[in-house]
């Protein structure tokens, strides 16, 4: 219960003053949370060893940043419809997914954990029919509920 109160409020706040939000979130958790900040650069600097420390830190903040943005787009979900959905997101070539449907054969989507991956789909759905999802169970409890009973709503 506690999860919805907080996600209906977050979503009431206009999403320009989120982003200020979320922009002084990300500097102040990269800069507070020393344990994940190294694990973050440590990650980068395997994962991209020719570029340089100033290079891997200004990426590592970019991630903090979108983390918190995701963070309060996420608590846009529950009230996504075909009326809002083009102030979140741009649909590009929903056209080819809606003729492999209309072929009748089915339709294998992967999607990729980039930015708010979570709006896209949900936006498919909204869009043109419910989707069934292969995923992991998330570690976290309280989402894990939150994510069932949405998925409930959905069908």
């Amino acid at each position: 219960m506690k999860i919805k109160l907080i996600i209906s409020l977050i979503g009431r706040i206009p999403i320009s003053v989120r982003r200020v939000i979320a922009f002084f979130m990300a500097k102040l958790f990269y800069h507070l949370s020393f344990k994940h900040r190294l694990i973050s650069i440590h990650n980068l600097m395997r994962s991209f060893p020719d570029k340089s420390l100033k290079e891997i830190i200004g990426i590592a903040k970019e991630s903090y940043l979108s983390v918190a943005l995701v963070l309060f787009e996420f608590c846009d979900i529950p009230s996504l419809n075909k009326d809002n959905l083009h102030q979140l997101i741009t649909i590009r070539g929903l056209d080819n997914y809606t003729n492999a449907c209309n072929e009748g054969k089915g339709v294998l989507l992967f999607g990729a954990h980039f930015g708010n991956w979570e709006i896209g789909h949900a936006a498919l759905a909204i869009l043109t029919r419910p989707l069934s999802f292969v995923y992991r169970i998330l570690d976290s409890r309280l989402f894990r509920r939150y994510y069932h009973h949405r998925a409930c709503l959905l069908r």
